[in-house]
């Protein structure tokens, strides 16, 4: 399936937190005591296409969890990728892992969901219980769960494997992966598996690799024969089962989830079937924030007698059943969730001038911790890119073809992966092995010294001929969006892609990318503002990341959310619409991150209201009425760095050079995700 943009992932989270469209989706709910108790429950939840999810990682982290949940790119590439890691902090309580605690695997249920609405019948949780420590009452009303161990489920460290059978859960280990997701390159990022058979040593399947040349990790769907993280060679390894594999991370769609020559009839994670079995973790309070994501496969059962892979009972031959077998436990899609949020602020004891003693609360932010469940997780992609790809995979990624397994099934199943790669994240302290957003990012993203609008950059770009060279449509205009990209090294990277230059009906072209249709998608709304803001930062003087400028998070974790399709994120605990805040940027204005308002920005000749080059719909009169940059603004600053290695002067930038060739850019069908045809190249 060609990558589709626009299509949220992951489940309940919606795991990245979408539901995955087609297919049982990973969902999870939160629940926090007085004491900062914090339970954690993992359900697979039905959609036509699969069985149940077979959890393969999850991540409990003092940060800001990231589900990475990769999209189908078959063919060429037959290999799914879902990890969950962390984009900031660390395990909560860890060391040792054996602090996070859990249930065993709980079947038996009708329903999976704690309403949480008074009546333990259909699930509740009671966070003053016990102390402040919380009772949790699983649906059905008669059995419980409690941080001290006096609910009616008993439960014990992560590090012990419980149950048996379709209930087995192995003991988790922590570990490192590296991987290449789009543009997203994680770099010995944190995850806790549950290796079967049991380890040491953690071997997990492979993610892609560079054939030939000097890359090593790399994502196919960024180009098979050529490909930006393979110089010189191929990225034509798409990895999957490796030999003595106890870990999948990735693995092969419609093949037995797992590696059968490693780990035969058995496999590494836990199975939920959809709505009837639960499992909940539970940790104490250990930071000021938590990040929790669980994330593996959608997968099929198998037919009780002869092992065919299905989903409902009619897709067996007659007299069978759909069961939870693992024979015929196919990989339909990835799928997984996420959940981002705050402890309650720890109080601290600040002695006064007399006897007594007041507790003040920390400068800890605090969350609006109330006894509801968190069942509606917000979708969010965001991450950092590495400075450097220096990931080394700890598998060897020598590919063992599983035993194949051919059977006729009355019932005809063509799955389809439709959810896209996405990873999310909020955003506290940046991890070290990232270049990435400062530690906080701020309330606000600014502009940058010097800015234009995405309709400047388009405009003032101009045709180039095959060798190119400029041909400007008025004789005394001059390619300035060209320029800027050669100064920025003679590239950009948008959304994943990279930008070389200004051709018209290529894909690599920051005119394509400039230049879309106003109401059209939303995807390429934010391509656009993204590869202007990118260009504002270069001729500010600053990296073409914008490491360093006012919109550093914004821009991060946009660009990211955009490389998977997305076009909102989560910064500090508020989902923003991308468009929004880098357009906003992009015209000198500040966007509020906690309010999603732009402020500073500049607004129309006739009567004041904020406008954009793009909505003159609150001036007065439109069709006359022109956007006017406020006093002092980035947006009124002459287009001159002088400080720059290869210095960079356009005043007068001179008439627009390219008008009709950004106007044919919007007509075509041509766009920077498109590829060739119906690009020319």
């Amino acid at each position: 399936m060609s990558r589709s943009y626009g299509i949220p992932l992951l489940g309940a989270l919606a795991a990245i937190a979408i539901p995955c469209a087609a297919h049982a989706v990973i969902s999870q709910q939160f629940f926090l005591s007085d004491t900062n108790k914090l339970y954690y429950v993992i359900v697979s939840n039905p959609s036509a296409g699969a069985f149940g999810s077979q959890v393969t990682s999850i991540m409990m982290t003092s940060g800001t969890g990231l589900p990475i949940n990769e999209t189908s790119n078959d063919p060429p590439d037959p290999v799914v990728t879902s990890l969950g890691t962390s984009l900031t902090g660390g395990i909560l309580h860890f060391p040792p892992l054996s602090s996070i605690q859990r249930t065993e695997l709980l079947t038996g249920f009708t329903s999976n969901t704690i309403e949480n609405m008074g009546n333990p019948v259909d699930g509740v949780f009671d966070p003053h219980a016990n102390n402040g420590d919380g009772l949790l009452t699983l649906p059905g009303g008669m059995r419980t769960v409690a941080f001290s161990g006096g609910g009616t489920e008993p439960i014990s460290p992560i590090t012990t494997a419980t149950g048996a059978g379709v209930t087995f859960v192995p003991a988790a280990a922590d570990t490192m992966v590296s991987r290449v997701i789009g543009s997203a390159h994680l770099t010995n990022v944190s995850t806790i598996v549950f290796p079967n058979p049991a380890g040491p040593p953690v071997v997990t399947s492979a993610g892609a690799m560079c054939v030939g040349g000097t890359g090593t990790l790399c994502d196919p769907a960024n180009g098979v024969a050529v490909n930006p993280d393979c110089p010189g060679g191929t990225c034509s390894d798409f990895g999957g089962e490796v030999p003595g594999q106890n870990v999948t991370l990735d693995d092969t769609l419609m093949s037995r989830v797992g590696n059968p020559a490693s780990q035969g009839a058995a496999v590494d994670g836990f199975f939920l079937p959809n709505m009837t079995a639960i499992i909940v973790f539970l940790v104490d309070d250990g930071a000021a924030s938590f990040g929790l994501t669980a994330d593996g496969f959608a997968v099929t059962g198998t037919c009780s007698e002869t092992d065919l892979p299905c989903v409902m009972d009619l897709d067996c031959p007659p007299m069978e059943t759909c069961s939870n077998g693992l024979a015929a436990r196919d990989v339909v899609n990835t799928t997984g969730d996420i959940d981002n949020g705050q402890f309650r602020p720890t109080p601290t004891n600040t002695p006064s001038n007399t006897p007594t003693r007041t507790n003040t609360p920390t400068a800890t932010p605090t969350a609006t911790n109330t006894a509801t469940a968190t069942n509606t997780a917000t979708n969010t992609a965001t991450a950092t890119r590495t400075a450097a790809d220096t990931a080394t995979a700890t598998a060897t990624n020598t590919q063992t073809n599983t035993a194949t397994r051919t059977a006729t099934s009355t019932a005809t199943r063509t799955a389809t992966a439709t959810a896209t790669r996405t990873v999310t994240a909020t955003a506290t302290r940046t991890p070290t092995n990232t270049a990435g957003p400062s530690n906080t990012p701020t309330a606000t993203a600014g502009a940058v010294g010097i800015c234009r609008t995405k309709g400047f950059w388009g405009t003032h770009s101009c045709p180039e001929t095959v060798a190119g060279a400029s041909f400007c449509e008025k004789s005394s205009s001059q390619n300035i969006t060209q320029q800027v990209i050669t100064a920025a090294g003679g590239s950009i990277m948008v959304c994943g892609k990279t930008l070389t230059d200004t051709h018209l009906n290529h894909q690599h072209s920051a005119e394509e990318a400039l230049c879309v249709k106003v109401e059209g998608d939303q995807v390429l709304q934010l391509a656009s503002q993204l590869t202007a803001a990118a260009l504002n930062c270069v001729i500010s003087g600053l990296p073409k990341t914008c490491l360093g400028s006012p919109i550093a998070g914004p821009f991060a974790f946009c660009n990211l959310a955009c490389s998977f399709g997305m076009t909102s994120t989560v910064i500090n605990g508020h989902r923003i619409d991308c468009v929004n805040a880098i357009d906003c940027a992009n015209n000198g204005g500040t966007f509020n991150i906690a309010t999603g308002s732009c402020s500073g920005g500049p607004t129309c000749s006739d009567n004041g209201a904020p406008c954009s080059d793009d909505d003159l719909s609150a001036c007065e009169n439109p069709d006359t009425a022109t956007c006017v940059g406020a006093a002092g603004s980035c947006h009124n600053q002459p287009l001159c760095n002088r400080d720059l290695e290869t210095p960079l002067c356009f005043e007068p930038p001179g008439p627009a050079g390219s008008s009709k060739q950004c106007k044919a850019a919007r007509q075509n069908d041509c766009t920077i995700f498109s590829g060739a045809p119906p690009c020319a190249q």
